[in-house]
């Protein structure tokens, strides 16, 4: 990554439960967007946290289902990657 590009601090998240209720009373396009842009920020500085925090957002979002097969797989692999607390 190019020095100049310094990765952005990430303001605090708001709960998901609590974040959607606004995004419903948003325009589409505009909700779209801001999903999309704060899923690229966190694929193009690597930040996992950021990825899987808007993906859930966008999942939670469209109200579509989800296989439940890959929401075991996700978990498990998930699971492995928290840090293990003795």
């Amino acid at each position: 990554m190019p020095e100049s590009l310094k990765i952005p601090k990430i303001p605090e998240r708001a709960p998901i439960d609590t974040l959607l209720p606004y995004l419903q009373t948003c325009p589409e396009a505009n909700v779209k967007e801001l999903i999309a842009r704060n899923l690229a920020t966190g694929v193009f500085y690597n930040d996992p946290n950021e990825v899987l925090y808007w993906a859930t957002v966008q999942i939670a979002y469209s109200g579509k289902g989800l296989h439940a097969s890959l929401i075991s797989e996700a978990i498990d692999r998930l699971g492995k990657l928290a840090p293990v607390n003795h």
